[in-house]
């Protein structure tokens, strides 16, 4: 849905990153995610793979994911726990190990944290905030910065087959951004998505099927000028 992770439905993947809408997970979960050659640049190519579990009020997960290939690569592994504090409230925290290494030049390890939170004040309506790299972590003897971005958005559901997101995306390091999508279910095992993405003007497609506790999701973003990045996930609940 335009890229934009808050919803009231949140996938594993999603879920992981922002740690506030693991308390909207019902059940035990698992889902991978990959974006073979995107904008047709293989070298680019990414794989995650994200797991929760419920636990009392809240619940956790873990989370993996590498992108690059033999002379560039990052790998990030995430801890991330959220809890319902009441019917409204949702609070989020993230660990994540950020891993970089390239060929000739070595390698390079730093630790980054996230805070989120979320709001539910009438059933189907979403209202989160999510700070990603809040400790400002730098990697290498360059001390380079890793991104610290901020994200406010809303997620609304005016019928049970139609979910609305929007979100406003800011990089400390660039200008502010706005991903949008609609979802819609024309039947109970598919799900129809379309929105935009970014500052760009990026746009954005796909669709999801459902049955029972198994989910396959499949992406389209077509950036103006870098072209098309393809996204796909499976994953189960254990519901």
């Amino acid at each position: 849905m335009g890229s934009a992770i808050v919803t009231g439905s949140p996938g594993t993947w999603s879920a992981s990153v922002h740690s506030a809408l693991l308390g909207l997970v019902v059940g035990p979960s698992i889902e991978s995610q990959v974006q073979p050659s995107p904008f047709g640049l293989p070298e680019l190519s990414r794989a995650g793979l994200a797991a929760s579990l419920p636990l009392g009020p809240g619940t956790v997960a873990l989370s993996g994911m590498r992108q690059g290939g033999r002379l560039y690569q990052e790998t990030e592994i995430g801890l991330s726990a959220g809890l319902r504090l009441n019917r409204m409230l949702l609070l989020g925290a993230r660990l994540r190990w950020c891993h970089l290494s390239i060929a000739g030049y070595g390698s390079a390890s730093t630790v980054a944290c996230d805070l989120s939170l979320a709001v539910v004040p009438v059933e189907g309506l979403v209202l989160a905030t999510l700070l990603q790299g809040m400790n400002r972590p730098t990697i290498g003897e360059a001390r380079e910065r890793l991104p610290c971005v901020f994200t406010v958005g809303i997620s609304y559901r005016p019928a049970g087959s139609m979910e609305i997101a929007a979100e406003w995306e800011h990089d400390v390091l660039y200008d502010p951004g706005v991903n949008a999508g609609v979802e819609y279910a024309p039947a109970e095992i598919v799900r129809l998505r379309a929105g935009v993405a970014g500052g760009p003007g990026s746009w954005t497609c796909g669709f999801g099927l459902r049955y029972r506790g198994l989910q396959c999701d499949y992406g389209l973003m077509v950036h103006p000028i870098l072209g098309p990045m393809h996204t796909m996930s499976v994953g189960f609940s254990f519901e």
